[in-house]
């Protein structure tokens, strides 16, 4: 097995450095967040079963992590996005692995339909409204302030 580093071909085992120096999170020293997939409490491979790896939070600058994931309806999902005031406070998409659908089709985030719907989660995500049903589908949301 041989693995790129920058562009590269290492054999496998050998020591891989951290490429992220400069790269910083100013909101929290430290802290970093990361949504790993997940999905791992079912799985009846080897290892067996991984509950809570699917979010996970670091307060030591990536040395050591912990599940964040507890009371999710799922650790399995795509995004993850600090709120921009809270450094405690993190919003992510929880999907079904088989489906990566919204667990009970209910959603967790700020996001666009394929079906043409844009919603938007206010007050912290308590309400939701659905401004635009009828868009061509949406594969990619952005948000600015201006």
């Amino acid at each position: 097995m041989t693995a790129a580093i920058r562009g590269r071909w290492c054999p496998a085992g050998d020591t891989f450095k951290a490429s992220n120096d400069g790269v910083g999170a100013g909101f929290a020293p430290g802290r970093l967040y990361m949504q790993n997939h997940g999905g791992w409490a079912d799985w009846t491979g080897p290892g067996g079963p991984r509950p809570d790896i699917g979010v996970l939070r670091s307060d030591d600058h990536g040395r050591s992590w912990r599940s964040i994931a507890k009371g999710l309806p799922s650790d399995f999902g795509f995004p993850i996005v600090v709120h921009p005031h809270d450094a405690d406070t993190v919003y992510v998409v929880p999907l079904e692995p088989s489906t990566r659908s919204c667990p009970g089709g209910a959603p967790a985030l700020y996001f666009g339909t394929t079906t043409g719907q844009l919603w938007i989660g206010r007050e912290g995500g308590e309400k939701w409204d659905c401004l635009f049903d009828s868009l061509p589908p949406i594969h990619n949301v952005k948000v600015a302030v201006v």
